[in-house]
């Protein structure tokens, strides 16, 4: 479908590209668009060819469809289901996956708003080796009364577990 809105392939060269779109549009009950589709090729590549610096790239031929719509209807409607389509769904996999490392039988009473903040930082997150803990530590630490672990010198023990 992306040829049909790309201005820089020929008309002559998207027949085979038009005739998919048109097929796929009369599945949702838009008939006949065939020759709209090929006017609206037309009137994309002439307005790039021209040095329109508006119409350059699928986007903006896609938006030129949306913008025209009451002259091209059919044309707008594969623009604006190009425009929505995925294109590739590998941070929605990838988001998952780290959702299912997080929520484990461990952990499988967090809060949505818990997980979601976990999920933020292991996700868009920086490094642990960035982290200074022992900030970290000591807003833990004073937020309530707990109980820390002190060997004979005095010194703290830092359990961290980066996710």
């Amino acid at each position: 479908m992306s040829n049909l809105f790309d201005p820089s392939i020929p008309v002559p060269q998207i027949h085979s590209d038009i005739d998919t779109v048109s097929d796929y549009l009369g599945t949702v009950g838009i008939e006949g668009s065939q020759s709209e589709l090929l006017c609206f090729a037309n009137f994309a590549r002439a307005s790039h060819n021209s040095g329109n610096k508006s119409v350059t790239d699928i986007y903006s031929a896609a938006n030129l469809a949306i913008k025209n719509v009451h002259s091209y209807p059919a044309s707008a409607e594969a623009a604006k289901r190009l425009l929505v389509s995925p294109v590739s769904t590998a941070d929605c996999e990838r988001g998952l996956s780290r959702q299912n490392v997080i929520k484990t039988d461990l952990r499988n009473c967090l809060t949505v708003k818990n997980l979601e903040h976990l999920m933020k930082i292991s996700i868009e997150g920086n490094d642990c080796k960035d982290v200074d803990f022992k900030v970290i530590y000591k807003l833990w630490a004073g937020k309530k009364q707990r109980r820390i672990i002190k060997n004979n010198n005095d010194t703290c023990h830092y359990f961290v577990l980066c996710i």
